[in-house]
């Protein structure tokens, strides 16, 4: 699945009008359009002492590069790539899910991967010194993201990582990094899976595609193509959309 390798990676660090700085870096292959969206008294329970976001929206990020989005105290929110489908709040589309500097003696900060209305591509988000979540896919269970359609919060929030007070760094990635097959090496040129004739072909161009079916997990799809090239490594990600498998450099 294609890891819109749009990386968002957000570090939180303390300015003087905003104490969480976050670092939106694209991964994916195209541009992306970060938003950050309030959900204070709202899709939030949490209100009167959450904050608002109303500094400027980061806008387009190139792929491979990164912008800088301050975010104030107590704020409680989204991030989400806006791919002209997504509601205002994100609703449509995964999303990573913020409740900063709570008060809550065991989260003061806490942060998710949600499915729940709709998956539009794969995302990670880590904190300085807490714990890392990672959705790759659609199918992703309780331990990294609220699934399609769960209302019911996986029964325990179990998707949901805390971390401790403070100007914490955090690093979240819209199109999460490549799966890597083990043992195998990128390539440069482009081969199709033909899921109906299940045959590899080849084309011409500067980088290589596997298209495959949704059942066929990335070691499947690496072993397919090992089948091909001994000896040599490969990264494999995988578009939730096309269903298509991309090789990608390390």
């Amino acid at each position: 699945m294609k890891f819109l390798a749009a990386t968002i990676a957000l570090a939180f660090a303390a300015t003087a009008h905003a104490d969480h700085a976050f670092t939106l870096t694209n991964r994916c292959p195209g541009a992306v359009n970060p938003v950050v969206a309030d959900t204070r008294c709202g899709f939030s329970p949490r209100c009167g002492d959450a904050s608002s976001f109303t500094g400027a929206q980061p806008g387009s990020v190139a792929p491979g590069t990164s912008k800088v989005v301050n975010i104030p105290n107590n704020w409680v929110g989204r991030i989400f790539n806006q791919n002209g489908a997504c509601g205002a709040k994100g609703d449509g589309c995964t999303m990573g899910e913020f409740n900063l500097d709570s008060g809550d003696f065991f989260t003061p900060q806490s942060y998710d991967i949600s499915n729940i209305q709709g998956f539009t591509q794969s995302m990670q988000i880590s904190a300085a010194g807490c714990a890392t979540v990672t959705c790759t896919n659609a199918n992703c269970g309780c331990a990294n993201a609220f699934p399609i359609g769960d209302t019911t919060g996986c029964g325990n929030d179990s998707p949901v990582r805390a971390c401790g007070a403070g100007n914490i760094a955090f690093n979240t990635h819209l199109c999460s990094p490549p799966q890597l097959c083990s043992a195998l090496k990128y390539f440069t040129k482009i081969y199709a899976f033909n899921a109906h004739l299940g045959s590899l072909v080849f084309n011409i161009g500067n980088s290589w595609v596997v298209s495959a079916f949704d059942s066929l997990g990335i070691e499947a799809a690496c072993a397919m193509v090992a089948t091909f090239f001994y000896n040599t490594e490969i990264a494999l990600d995988k578009d939730p959309v096309c269903n298509m498998f991309r090789v990608v450099r390390l």
